[in-house]
């Protein structure tokens, strides 16, 4: 097994986390105290912020022994770990909670009530998205007109892969079934786009294998996200190309149907400052080419350089957001001008996948797990993509 290397976010990482973690219970600790106020008097401030100040110090463990990811029991996971993050989303919804109380004044509820009727409603939505929504998959087909695509591609089906994350919260048997899903569909390329671990080294073999079981007659290309590089990511690469899964750094393989060229460009992590966009496209002499890129941040400058179609991830598409509307509704959209699903940009198209498993809280509402199964056609033949 490769060296564990956590580097200056791991200590940076605890410290933010757990300030904010305090920070955010303070509101719900108030809602506490108020509710006990009657019976404790003043003395229900101290118990309310003991009890926070504690509950910290005991589930603290919870949130930081999995740093780097690593495996661990499933009744831990189900039991402890789900639970504890669907209470402190539950917890950063509850102050909205006092938002009704300003706005209600004029009915003398009690101040308590808001915060707590915010809370358990939150609850139960994110416990569903945490043990329900987050382990079912999508297979979300798509036909996309591709400028300037041969002939001899018509038809061509892809699927897209991104953000498995495979770890604690996405265990190797979930991926699994995930995967046995995605071999039943035919397809000519299977392209992954990075993130397939959360961090650290343990589960690299068990990834490593698991994508070792995708076949297409053309191949099993991927490039690697950021999360791939929280850890050590070489030693991960070296076994997917073990498994015959070809990783793609700022690199280009030339596919050809009846002497008709595709391009397929990958590019390495740019969160990390490893993609180099120029190189990556190097070869492209004005080929139809498609780029596999983890984060959708380049697109601009990639469409700039003709690329025809480009694939992307990292966004998860928030996570969180707006059923039905998740494209315009989601945790990420303000942050990530490319957060979700088909965009435009003159002759060139971008998708983001959703991806497949969690980072932060292991959580999902409004975007489940999603696989992304491609069809190209020429753009002759139409002019607009189709779910």
């Amino acid at each position: 097994m490769a060296k564990e290397n956590k580097g200056p976010w791991h200590a940076k990482m605890v410290r933010i986390v757990s300030i904010w973690t305090i920070a955010i219970h303070l509101p719900w600790a108030i809602a506490l105290a108020l509710a006990l106020v009657r019976w404790l008097g003043l003395l229900s401030y101290g118990v309310a912020m003991g009890a926070v100040l504690l509950a910290y110090a005991l589930l603290e463990p919870l949130v930081f022994y999995p740093l780097p990811d690593k495996p661990r029991p499933a009744w831990r996971v189900d039991a402890l770990e789900r639970p504890y993050f669907v209470h402190v989303a539950s917890v950063h919804v509850s102050a909205v909670g006092w938002l009704f109380n300003i706005l209600n004044l004029q009915w003398k509820i009690d101040l308590w009530l808001g915060p707590f009727v915010a809370y358990f409603m939150a609850l139960w939505v994110f416990g569903w998205g945490s043990f329900v929504t987050s382990r079912r998959l999508r297979i979300r087909h798509l036909t996309l007109s591709v400028y300037g695509l041969p002939a001899a591609f018509e038809g061509y089906r892809i699927a897209h892969i991104s953000d498995i994350h495979l770890g604690g919260f996405t265990p190797p048997s979930q991926v699994a079934n995930w995967l046995e899903r995605v071999r039943a569909v035919p397809v000519d390329l299977t392209v992954i786009t990075g993130d397939v671990v959360t961090s650290g080294v343990q589960f690299h073999e068990s990834i490593a294998s698991l994508l070792g079981t995708l076949r297409s007659p053309d191949g099993v290309f991927f490039v690697p996200g950021n999360h791939d590089y929280f850890g050590n990511g070489m030693p991960l690469f070296e076994l997917l190309e073990r498994h015959r899964v070809r990783v793609l750094r700022n690199e280009q393989v030339l596919l050809t149907r009846n002497d008709a060229p595709l391009l397929i460009a990958g590019m390495d992590d740019v969160w990390t400052g490893r993609g180099d966009l120029a190189v990556t496209l190097s070869q492209r002499h004005d080929r139809c080419t498609i780029l596999l890129a983890h984060d959708p941040i380049v697109f601009d400058d990639a469409a700039r350089l003709g690329v025809s179609l480009m694939l992307s991830g990292h966004t998860h598409g928030g996570q969180l957001a707006l059923p039905g509307l998740a494209r315009h509704v989601n945790l990420t959209k303000r942050a990530n001008r490319y957060s979700l699903g088909v965009y435009r940009n003159g002759r060139s198209t971008l998708v983001v996948s959703g991806g497949l498993g969690c980072t932060g809280l292991p959580i999902r509402v409004g975007v489940p797990p999603e696989v992304g199964v491609i069809t190209l056609v020429c753009a002759r033949c139409t002019d607009a993509p189709s779910a």
